[in-house]
């Protein structure tokens, strides 16, 4: 049963065209697949254009929310907390929550003060590289795309108490208009 529930994992992972590298391998929580689905969950790749002259992009807000969430899954810090805090922000930016000013509904304790300052940083951590390339292998500039490009979205975290270390999403792109 074991065995093939990991094959069923496997097979999902490919066939999505997820990858990730989690930081704790046997921790159930951080398996690459449970890490891939939460760091891309609704995350919109948006390609719109011509064949030859197509864009590429995502939704980096998403994304970083994403990121915050399953980082404080991470630190032991509850959801309602984070969900205020970012409600409170009015989001998760690339320079991480705005906490310096944020005037919790409930008192805070040491413990999730702390939990929320590592979130902070693993936010702060977050380097989104995204990359397009020809069918073989050749760079394309965003705007130059054609049905068949490939475009990879690859977010590392160089936070050492992150809840990952690097996820991937591979798009081949199609649909452009002739």
């Amino acid at each position: 049963m074991k065995m093939k529930k990991m094959l069923l994992t496997v097979a999902a992972v490919v066939f999505s065209g997820l990858v990730a590298t989690a930081c704790q391998p046997g921790n159930p929580d951080t398996s690459s697949a449970n890490i891939s689905a939460t760091v891309f969950s609704g995350v919109l790749t948006t390609i719109a254009g011509q064949n030859g002259h197509g864009t590429a992009g995502i939704d980096e807000q998403r994304l970083y929310r994403n990121i915050a969430e399953l980082s404080a899954k991470k630190q032991g810090l509850a959801k309602t907390v984070l969900t205020d805090v970012i409600n409170h922000s009015g989001s998760v930016i690339r320079g991480g929550l705005k906490i310096a000013d944020y005037r919790p509904t409930k008192s805070l304790t040491k413990a999730q003060r702390d939990a929320l300052s590592r979130v902070n940083r693993e936010i702060k951590s977050i380097r989104i590289i995204e990359s397009l390339t020809t069918k073989t292998g050749k760079r394309v500039k965003n705007g130059a795309l054609h049905n068949g490009d490939k475009y990879v979205v690859t977010v590392k975290n160089t936070y050492s108490q992150g809840a990952f270390k690097e996820a991937a999403q591979h798009v081949v792109v199609s649909r452009l208009t002739r």
